[in-house]
C-alpha cells in the first residue's frame, strides 16, 4: 500500500516553550519520572525539525560532528555538489571537509553537476552520431589536417607527403625489413644500393624478397684441372643456378678450352677446365650465379 507523505507545513512546537535536556539526560533517556513537557516539546520539535530538513534538501549537508561511513555515506557540500565517502572520516577518526579535499582521500564528487548534462538537442548539435559515421562534421577539410590524414583526389608534393606520413631513410629502405615506414621512388632506388650492391668485373645484386644474383670473371688458366671460386657475397641459404662459359682476350686464338660447373655451395663454386688440344692460352672464363 502506497504510503502518503505527511504534510511538514508546521513542526511540533515551533511556537511552542521547550528546554533541551541535558546531554546527560538524553543519553539515559526516561527514568520513573514525571518530566517536563518542555523536554517532551524539545524531543518532538528536534524529530520533526530533521524530517523537515531531510524533506528540504533530500541529501543532508556535511557536519563536522557526524561519522561518515566509507562507502555508504551521501553528504551536500557548502558548493552545492553531493559527495561520496570513500573513506572513513568524522569525530573518531579524522574531520575532513568534502569541499576541501582537494586529493579525493575522504570524499568524492558523488554526481556532475547538472549544466554538464546535454538535451538530446542540444547533444546532437555538440557532438558528432556514431550512426552518421562522420557525415556530420561541419568543416571536413579542418578534420582531416586535424587527424593527419588527406584525401585520395588530392596530390602532394614529396614534402608535403614526407610532412602527412613517415617516409623510410636512406638506411631503412635499404635494410628492406621495416613495416611502419613508406618507400618513394627515390627510396626504391636507395635500397638496391650500399650493402645491397657491388657493381663491377665481380659483384652482387640483392632483390627485395631473398633473391640474390652474383657474376664473377676467372682469371686466365694454362692447364687442365679444378678449381674454386668464392662467390662476392655467400648466399645465406644457399646457391639456386650457376652458369660458366669461357672466354678469351685473344679474337685470334686457336685454343679449345670450355669450363664446367662441377659443384657448389652457399660461399662459392668448384669448376673444370679441359681443353682438346690441351691449348690455354689468353682462357678464362665468366659466370653468373642465382641464389637466395
Amino acid at each position: 500500500m502506497a504510503t502518503t507523505k505527511p504534510d511538514y507545513t508546521y513542526k511540533w512546537a515551533s511556537d511552542g516553550d521547550k528546554i533541551a535536556p541535558s546531554d546527560a539526560k538524553i543519553q539515559t533517556g526516561w527514568s520513573p519520572e514525571i518530566p517536563p513537557y518542555q523536554w517532551e516539546n524539545f524531543i518532538q520539535n528536534r524529530q520533526d525539525e530533521m524530517l523537515a530538513y531531510l524533506n528540504e534538501r533530500g541529501i543532508p549537508e556535511w557536519d563536522n560532528r557526524t561519522d561518515y561511513i566509507a562507502g555508504k555515506s551521501y553528504v551536500q557540500g557548502s558548493d552545492g555538489r553531493v559527495y561520496k565517502s570513500v573513506s572513513a572520516s568524522g569525530p573518531t577518526t579524522t574531520v575532513q571537509d568534502p569541499v576541501t579535499d582537494s586529493t579525493d582521500t575522504y570524499w568524492t564528487i558523488a554526481f556532475a553537476d547538472v549544466g554538464a548534462f546535454l538535451d538530446q538537442t542540444a547533444g546532437d548539435a555538440r557532438y558528432t552520431q556514431r550512426s552518421n559515421n562522420l557525415s556530420d562534421l561541419t568543416n571536413v577539410a579542418t578534420a582531416r589536417t586535424n587527424l593527419s590524414v588527406y584525401s585520395q583526389a588530392e596530390t602532394y608534393t614529396k614534402a608535403e607527403v614526407d610532412s602527412k606520413t613517415t617516409v623510410a631513410s636512406t638506411a631503412q629502405a635499404q635494410e628492406l625489413a621495416s613495416n611502419t615506414t613508406l618507400i618513394t621512388p627515390l627510396r626504391l632506388a636507395e635500397a638496391f644500393r650500399a650493402g645491397n650492391q657491388l657493381i663491377g668485373s665481380n659483384g652482387f645484386q640483392k632483390i627485395p624478397g631473398g633473391l640474390i644474383v652474383q657474376w664473377g670473371v676467372v682469371a686466365e688458366v694454362t692447364t687442365e684441372g679444378q678449381r674454386f671460386v668464392v662467390y662476392p657475397v655467400t648466399f645465406p641459404t644457399g646457391t639456386l643456378q650457376i652458369v660458366i662459359g669461357g672466354s678469351s682476350a685473344v679474337v685470334s686464338n686457336t685454343a679449345d678450352m670450355w669450363p664446367q660447373v662441377v659443384s657448389f655451395t652457399a660461399s662459392g663454386f668448384y669448376w673444370h677446365a679441359q681443353s682438346i688440344n690441351n691449348s690455354f692460352a689468353s682462357s678464362g672464363a665468366r659466370w653468373i650465379a642465382i641464389g637466395h
